[in-house]
């Protein structure tokens, strides 16, 4: 049964990514042009990072160092907490940000698998939204290295006002406008008493490089929303493509942190393949 919801660098198995129907997806082709306006208050210094990316780029072998170039400053694994019951199809509810939604046991499983995928990795540290079923999953995967997890709350689940806590099929009846605009165009919905996902990226972008600034090997652990629009963000691309992340539960996607930017180097790892 399908879950519904809503270079150089070390090389990590990539498990393909797929929709909720199982079918494969793709990401959308985008022009450069003009990404800039997706960022909230970003645009110069992603210009300038920009910039000098392809000066360092195209530069001579003697103009740079490239002893350390292609080895990660930092590792982030970004994983989506595991499966709880609102997200089958039965209840196929949004969560947002309500208390007391933990994992079942589906759920605890596929951390605990995930956990063993990552026994060999030198975790310093874990970092989670402060939610139940984020927590949970956090704390499993600490649990063999004697870790203490941190919350921060700007990891949050999309803040989505009015929808917290309804059926999406009672959202699709009362909202029907709204709701096609948060299936195809996320970036330009306006939800009386929620967050735009702008303001989710952008708390979310400035969480994960607090954290990734501690350098080593960490896994922050988000909601499917908050990581899909991360993703676009740490390539660039604008917030619209965050449909085509179908972020699954449990799963993790490795962010490398460097010396000339931010490498993606798998989205939806740990997954069995269907």
């Amino acid at each position: 049964m399908p879950v519904l919801g809503s270079c150089g660098c070390p090389r990590t198995s990539i498990t393909p990514l797929k929709s909720a129907h199982g079918s494969s997806r793709r990401l959308p082709s985008w022009r450069s042009r003009g990404l800039h306006d997706e960022a909230v208050g970003r645009s110069s210094s992603r210009g300038n990072r920009e910039s000098s990316f392809r000066d360092r780029a195209t530069a001579g072998p003697h103009d740079r160092d490239t002893s350390k170039r292609y080895m990660p400053e930092t590792t982030v694994y970004l994983v989506r907490h595991g499966m709880h019951d609102w997200l089958r199809p039965e209840h196929n509810r949004f969560a947002g940000a309500i208390p007391g939604v933990g994992l079942n046991e589906e759920g605890r499983q596929e951390v605990q698998r995930l956990a063993g995928l990552l026994s060999g990795e030198p975790i310093a540290w874990i970092v989670a939204s402060p939610l139940q079923r984020t927590m949970e999953t956090a704390a499993i995967l600490a649990r063999t290295r004697r870790l203490d997890v941190a919350a921060d709350e700007r990891l949050l689940e999309w803040r989505c006002g009015a929808w917290e806590g309804m059926k999406i099929i009672e959202i699709q009846r009362r909202y029907p406008s709204a709701w096609k605009i948060w299936r195809e165009r996320p970036d330009l919905l306006r939800l009386p008493g929620a967050e735009t996902v702008e303001q989710m990226a952008a708390r979310t972008e400035v969480a994960y490089r607090a954290w990734a600034a501690s350098g080593g090997t960490g896994v922050l652990v988000s909601h499917q929303d908050p990581l899909a629009a991360l993703l676009c963000t740490l390539i660039g691309a604008p917030l619209r493509a965050m449909r085509a992340l179908d972020i699954q539960t449990a799963s993790l996607s490795t962010s490398h942190e460097m010396a000339y930017g931010t490498v993606i180097a798998a989205i939806n790892a740990g997954r069995p393949v269907a």
